[in-house]
């Protein structure tokens, strides 16, 4: 019997869909957790120096930071990393985003 649901599976599904594939069983993580730990400290650090660095220079006291527009953090980086990023977890705006303890990304921008 069950041979017979298996060929009539198969005949369905490509009478419908001859080009489908079905998904593999295991979905990969897309959330930069996957991400090397150092890949992960490199990029953080590079980001967070350049916002101390746009630190108003009336703040003495308190250096919070300036903003950072996504496309100038994603300046600071080569083409490469960027790439293999955006392929192993959605890119430098989910990363950052995922640091939340340290990052405020909203609006296209991130800051500390």
């Amino acid at each position: 019997g069950g041979e017979k649901t298996e060929e009539k599976s198969e005949a369905t599904t490509s009478l419908w869909a001859p080009d489908f594939r079905p998904r593999s069983p295991t979905e990969k993580v897309r959330n930069c957790t996957q991400v090397d730990r150092s890949v992960q400290q490199t990029i953080v650090g590079r980001v967070v120096d350049e916002l101390i660095a746009r630190t108003a220079p009336s703040e003495t006291m308190w250096r919070k930071g300036g903003t950072l527009k996504l496309p100038d953090a994603a300046s600071l980086f080569d083409r490469d990393l960027l790439t293999n990023l955006k392929r192993e977890c959605g890119g430098l705006q989910t990363l950052l985003r995922n640091q939340h303890p340290a990052f405020v990304v909203s609006g296209g921008q991130v800051a500390l």
